[in-house]
């Protein structure tokens, strides 16, 4: 699992900020610098992705498309869960990921006053 806090195409990649995890079905403790976090219950849109690594933006253009036109707005970090291994077909790298983005309805208060 990845969790992503800054969009990569409005950071310098130095910059971007990024935690790596796994799910635990026991009880666990911290040690040596690993952290144990739940994360919180939230909405999220979700979108899953199976394809060449090349067509990843389009996959998250389309999640952003489907939050925007349904009134949604983004409200955390970005989740990736890596569903499989990627696999090298034919020398294209291809991802099996789901997609999910936190998310709230924007109010229409909210939105008069943005516009």
């Amino acid at each position: 699992m990845g969790i992503f806090f800054d969009p990569p195409d409005a950071n310098p990649q130095e910059n971007l900020r990024s935690e790596i995890g796994i799910q635990i079905y026991s009880e666990a403790q911290s040690a040596d610098g690993i952290l144990i976090k739940e994360p919180p219950t939230m909405d999220v849109a979700s979108i899953s992705h199976k394809g060449p690594s090349k067509e990843y933006p389009k996959t998250y253009r389309d999640l952003s498309e489907w939050i925007t036109r349904r009134g949604y707005e983004w409200v955390g970090p970005l989740i990736e869960i890596y569903t499989r291994k990627p696999k090298l077909v034919r020398g294209e790298t291809i991802l099996f990921t789901k997609i999910m983005a936190p998310l709230r309805k924007i109010m229409m208060a909210q939105k008069r006053n943005e516009s």
